[in-house]
């Protein structure tokens, strides 16, 4: 289990993604920029090194783009 919180994200939209050495799969669905995010890996996770996403967006539905993205790597 993991957790994200962003000060002075409220208004906004935040998404988490696993990304490996192939693909990336979305942890959750997406939750609002002024909650304490927590998302879950996935059980089948084999060993290895992986990058942690985390991508702000604007409110608006349409915003396809990032504002901003955050990245860290992760291990298991």
């Amino acid at each position: 289990m993991g957790f994200l919180r962003f000060g002075g994200a409220e208004g906004y939209r935040v998404q988490v993604w696993l990304c490996g050495e192939k693909a990336c799969q979305r942890l959750g669905w997406e939750w609002k920029g002024e909650e304490v995010v927590g998302f879950s890996f996935p059980q089948d996770l084999p060993p290895g090194r992986y990058r942690l996403r985390a991508l702000l967006f604007r409110q608006h539905r349409l915003a396809q783009r990032p504002l901003c993205a955050w990245e860290w790597e992760v291990v298991r």
